[in-house]
């Protein structure tokens, strides 16, 4: 189990030179002694950071990108077992590839029955030494005469191969698994983990690398350049004063105590780079032996502990980071020997030339910009900002009165509602002003700015929040937006409204089933129509992507009581809007309506089964 015990997109480095060797280590052999940690000068970083680092992984990421996706085409044409989806994982899928440093791994999903979903393995044993081997040497006779492969090694787990991408070997591991998590849903496969022992539990970490990936992938530019940056010192530093121990941190858990510095700060989309560098080191000097953290992104508090209950007594040792799309894999454990180590070398970075004279200033971090930021809530009395809006609404009517495409619009005090024409169709849209509130304060910032507010003045903040509210739906597969295009459809031509929350109530369904990649439409159509027709007087949700539990709370005590009535269905990015309360006077006449629907000719037939299977 040693090839497989770490997270997937955390393989052991391959290095080969993207920078000169006296680049790397100063004088007498310190590297604390070289560029960049020996400037006094923030120019000269931001010259050496694009030199070094931003100006040349953009070409070599788009090549390795490329030469994986002619490697998954191969495999697509050439082995005789059925192949559902190449996925991209490590720095490459994630976007936090480091020249010279970073590893691609590539999760070759396979499907069913060419090789079994572990749901419906028993011998553990058996599938390794028949299905996997069987899947690998598949993989290894498909690429091994490609002319962009240098060199292949299979073992029972993997093939690793050597690519030549641009004239430099890359080292890639393909790793074969069937796509268990479509397969069960991201609820159920995690009780599948928890009933499985700590090393049969490993085989489950393939099936996750997209979770893995997206949770990464998807925050903003300026943090993946901070991972870089983190990663850059933990190879070339850390590395090297550190080069008689075993095993040293990998990019993953980097990677998760960057994004834990940078949330801290209040995930902030423009940032001072050498501010957030410090922040991070340390976090890594000063609060290992104490670090825990987790996300609920992809799992809820109840399974945190639940998988905390089978861990063994070192895997729950400090620092306790938990895999966002792994609640069973402390990504830290593997390196206890070593984080004292660790945490002695960002001592010694902190008071290198470059950090000592770098102050960390929450308040400063980052760079605003825009001809409203006079505006930003948490400092202006609203008589002004509405000045400010009204203003600005002026500015946009003007703008657009005469374009030949509108063909009416109407100002009133918070936005300019407008009617465009499309293809001979018109589109009514609102265009609303606002300033970066979001990027100003981030996430945890802005929502205690808004909990001091009144209920009128929070509204005020509900702009900022699209954003927020567009990721959280925009992330969810094509099947979850085709489902939500049926219910506001039911919802527009049979109860007619277009403006009730249908899509909330409909990813609500579709995660109670375990949140399939893959579904009979009628069926999750069926069961959204259910939950509205008996479920309303009860119905009690929220989603913890954006806020915690306590924020929930201390958000539902600033309510009014006709707020908090249910249904109570939270919006996503905003922990102080209950999505349901505008229409509490008509949710029994929906709920009417939807009993009706249910015994339509269509819906009569139609059996709900475990996960909307087709």
């Amino acid at each position: 189990m040693a090839a497989l015990n770490r997270e997937v997109g955390q393989a052991i480095f391959y290095p080969f030179r993207s920078v000169q060797e006296s680049e790397v280590l100063g004088s007498g052999g310190d590297p604390l002694m070289s560029e960049p940690w020996s400037f006094t000068s923030t120019s000269k970083f931001r010259s050496w950071y694009r030199r070094i680092i931003k100006d040349v992984i953009q070409d070599f990421e788009q090549q390795c990108s490329r030469a994986m996706s002619q490697v998954g085409e191969i495999l697509r044409r050439q082995m005789p077992l059925s192949v559902k989806v190449i996925i991209k994982g490590g720095s490459l899928g994630k976007g936090t590839m480091l020249k010279g440093i970073s590893d691609i791994d590539c999760v070759v999903m396979i499907n069913s029955p060419d090789l079994p979903y572990l749901r419906n393995v028993s011998n553990m044993s058996d599938y390794v030494h028949r299905e996997l081997a069987k899947a690998n040497r598949s993989i290894e006779q498909a690429i091994k005469d490609h002319a962009t492969v240098v060199s292949t090694k299979r073992n029972e787990y993997m093939v690793k191969t050597t690519l030549k991408v641009s004239g430099v070997n890359v080292d890639v591991d393909l790793i074969p698994t069937a796509d268990n998590l479509t397969a069960e849903g991201k609820p159920q496969i995690y009780e599948s983990m928890l009933a499985r022992s700590r090393d049969d539990r490993e085989f489950y970490s393939v099936s996750l690398v997209k979770l893995q990936v997206d949770f990464i992938k998807t925050k903003p530019g300026v943090l993946k350049e901070l991972t870089r940056l983190v990663k850059y010192w933990n190879k070339h530093v850390v590395g090297y004063v550190l080069k008689d121990k075993w095993p040293l941190p990998t990019s993953y858990p980097m990677e998760l105590i960057t994004i834990f510095a940078w949330e801290r700060a209040g995930s902030l989309g423009a940032f001072d780079r050498l501010q957030g560098f410090k922040a991070v080191l340390s976090i890594i000097a000063t609060e290992l032996p104490t670090l825990n953290k987790h996300w609920t992104c992809n799992y809820n508090e109840s399974m945190v502990q639940r998988a905390r209950s089978v861990m063994d007594s070192a895997s729950k040792r400090r620092p306790f980071i938990l895999d966002p799309a792994n609640p069973t894999n402390n990504v830290c454990a593997r390196f206890h020997s070593t984080w004292n180590d660790v945490a002695g070398v960002a001592q010694q970075t902190l008071s290198s030339k470059l950090l000592s004279q770098v102050r960390v200033n929450p308040s400063k971090v980052a760079h605003i910009r825009g001809s409203f930021k006079k505006f930003y809530l948490h400092h202006r009395i609203f008589v002004i900002l509405r000045q400010a809006l009204a203003s600005a609404n002026q500015s946009i009517e003007k703008a657009i009165e005469k374009n030949a495409t509108v063909i009416k619009d109407k100002t009133n005090k918070y936005m300019v509602k407008a009617t465009l024409k499309v293809s001979g169709h018109s589109l009514k849209f609102d265009l609303i002003p606002t300033a970066d509130n979001l990027t100003k304060e981030g996430k945890p910032k802005i929502y205690e700015s808004m909990l001091r507010r009144t209920k009128d003045d929070r509204e005020f903040y509900s702009a900022s929040l699209v954003k927020l509210q567009v990721h959280f739906i925009k992330t969810k597969p094509v099947g979850v937006k085709e489902l939500i295009r049926l219910l506001k459809y039911w919802n527009s031509q049979v109860v007619g409204s277009a403006r009730r929350p249908m899509e909330l109530i409909t990813i609500l369904a579709w995660e109670r089933v375990g949140s399939p990649r893959s579904f009979n439409r009628l069926q999750g159509f069926k069961a959204v129509l259910t939950i509205i027709a008996t479920e309303l007087k009860t119905l009690n949700t929220y989603w913890t992507c954006n806020y915690d539990e306590s924020m929930v709370r201390r958000a539902s005590q600033k309510m009014d009581s006709e707020t908090k009535r249910r249904p109570f269905i939270l919006d996503p990015a905003n922990p102080t809007n209950n999505v349901c309360a505008r229409f509490h006077s008509t949710w029994n006449d929906v709920a009417r309506v939807a009993q009706q629907t249910l015994r339509s000719n269509l819906l009569t037939q139609v059996q709900v089964n475990e996960g909307w299977k087709k």
